[in-house]
């Protein structure tokens, strides 16, 4: 299936939102289910804009935060298990030459190494912003959606005491060594792209997590690992970009390969990769304001793994053939086991099974 949408005018702006949608559900729930997610607002990041963010452990899966949503300075940073309060909520915007500063929603305080201490395992609190270098850091990407943080000061990063799961752990700065305790990933809650941008938004409505994978063409990160309700926003160039690709892949492991499917490139299953069988979104986006055309294509020409569904927003969306293309009733229980491909002349394939198994 195809949809073009016509480019008309330097002013035009195209939201995509690409739904991995109703996986493990029955078709009477898709609809059920489709609204919570669409309205869902964390965004997994793989590069940092101004914003508010929820900033959780790579170790614990548990949240920065304010203890009791205290307003105080000098309270020190902890880690709890993540409950959407504003404790949790996080300002992140620019300072100089690279570094951010780190301001909590609820306290309008900042996170601040204690006394401008350049020791390891210094207590991190939150203070006043006053524009030390003990209260600007630096985001260090990890790969994918990992970050590290750094003191300015100190180039220290901010550390999850001993790794320890427990709520109520203290936050600490220490020297960076690559441990998941001092890995952290950031959901973006408000801010979104900026005005006029072009992006597309992937979001997992599937109950198991799902790794988007792209062609080598994409800007963003690969095999994103996405659990139920999150999204992950890759952003369209103002030249465009020809020929895209995205597809999901199931079971993976951590590092998003070695997956039960959508993996069609190495290192593959111990079953192999043939065919390379998955749902895939294939997309050429114009470049902005010219006359060219976007369009996109719902391929199932190496078959299908998982039901989506594809919804444009912005300025022309859900006019013309610019409209939601619906994939969400794709079913394994409907994929043919026997089918006619004779055509009355060829009677040995009058009855093929096209299910791919294992």
């Amino acid at each position: 299936m195809a949809r073009k949408i016509a480019v008309g005018g330097l002013s035009l702006a195209l939201g995509w939102t690409l739904m991995m949608g109703g996986c493990l559900v029955a078709d009477d729930e898709t609809a059920s289910t489709e609204a919570s997610v669409e309205d869902s607002d964390a965004v997994l990041v793989s590069s940092v804009s101004e914003g508010d963010y929820v900033i959780r452990s790579v170790a614990t899966n548990k949240c920065l935060d304010v203890p009791s949503s205290s307003t105080a300075d000098g309270t020190r940073m902890q880690q709890w298990t993540c409950n959407g309060t504003n404790a949790q909520k996080f300002h992140v915007s620019p300072t100089t030459d690279g570094y951010w500063k780190i301001v909590n929603v609820n306290s309008d305080k900042a996170l601040d190494v204690r006394d401008v201490s350049t020791a390891q395992n210094a207590v991190i609190q939150q203070w006043s912003y006053s524009g030390g270098a003990n209260q600007q850091w630096k985001l260090v990407n990890r790969g994918g959606t990992q970050f590290s943080i750094h003191a300015r000061h100190t180039d220290q990063a901010v550390d999850l005491a001993w790794g320890d799961a427990a709520d109520g752990t203290d936050i600490l700065q220490y020297p960076y060594g690559g441990t998941a305790n001092q890995r952290w990933v950031l959901d973006k809650v408000s801010g979104g792209p900026s005005p006029g941008a072009r992006t597309l938004k992937v979001i997992n409505n599937c109950a198991a997590p799902i790794w988007v994978a792209h062609s080598t063409n994409v800007q963003g990160a690969q095999n994103v690992k996405l659990t139920r309700g999150a999204a992950y926003t890759y952003d369209v160039p103002e030249g465009g970009i020809s020929a895209t690709r995205f597809w999901p892949k199931t079971g993976c492991d951590e590092s998003g390969r070695n997956c039960t499917t959508g993996d069609s490139v190495a290192p593959c299953p111990a079953g192999g990769c043939q065919p390379p069988f998955e749902s895939k979104f294939e997309a050429t986006f114009a470049a902005k304001g010219s006359t060219a055309q976007t369009w996109y294509n719902l391929s199932q020409v190496d078959g299908y793994t998982l039901p989506f569904k594809v919804v444009p927003r912005g300025v022309g969306a859900e006019q013309g053939s610019c409209i939601t293309s619906d994939c969400s009733g794709l079913s394994l229980s409907q994929c043919p086991g026997d089918e006619d491909l004779g055509n009355g002349q060829f009677p040995a394939y009058a009855h093929q099974d096209l299910r791919v198994r294992d």
